[in-house]
């Protein structure tokens, strides 16, 4: 039993004294002071960066603000400005209608007559032709055959809305029928050329 026990003891002894010296045999390790440098100057880096980013992100959102603020002010001077729009063309409406109102049926026709005296019904065109071909300039469904370099006048037609259409050229039309407005002011003048 005593035998036992003693070496039970040396084993004990034996064991700790082994674990003793494996941890006293690692010397501690020290920090290679260049790598932590390089570390925290990465680091000073990242910070420096996030700072910037931050800073960028503060002038954005100041100048969203300002911009919904000009927004606002600007919607707001909108709206304003179409509630007094509103307000005139309603109080324009009244005045029509009491003007209206005050003046008889029989008086207002006599006012307005559709051709006031001494006033121009007719009016006059003038067909350029500069296109290197002859062509037909369709006015109003009566064609006028210009050739090249030639001009001509067409007189005595009523004012208000004509039409024309130039055919000629290899498509066959130059210019497709239009709609236009003749007026007493100046003659109105039909140039075809090379497009």
């Amino acid at each position: 039993m005593m035998r036992t026990l003693s070496m039970f003891g040396l084993q004990t002894v034996l064991a700790f004294g082994f674990s003793g010296s494996t941890a006293l045999a690692e010397p501690p390790s020290t920090p290679d002071p260049i790598a932590e440098y390089k570390k925290l100057d990465e680091i000073q880096k990242q910070l420096a960066d996030v700072q910037k980013t931050l800073i960028a992100l503060a002038e954005i959102k100041k100048e969203v603000l300002e911009l919904r603020t000009n927004t606002n002010l600007i919607i707001q001077k909108a709206v304003g400005d179409i509630d007094k729009l509103t307000q005139d063309m309603a109080k324009l409406r009244r005045d029509v209608d009491e003007l209206r109102d005050k003046v008889p049926p029989q008086t207002r026709t006599a006012l307005s007559p559709p051709n006031p005296p001494n006033s121009p019904t007719m009016g006059s065109i003038v067909l350029e032709n500069i296109y290197s071909e002859r062509v037909s300039v369709i006015l109003n469904g009566r064609s006028y055959q210009l050739l090249p370099g030639t001009k001509r006048v067409v007189d005595n037609l009523p004012l208000g809305t004509f039409t024309y259409e130039v055919l000629g050229g290899p498509t066959g039309v130059i210019q497709p029928r239009v709609e236009r407005r003749l007026t007493p002011d100046k003659p109105y003048e039909i140039t075809i050329f090379s497009r």
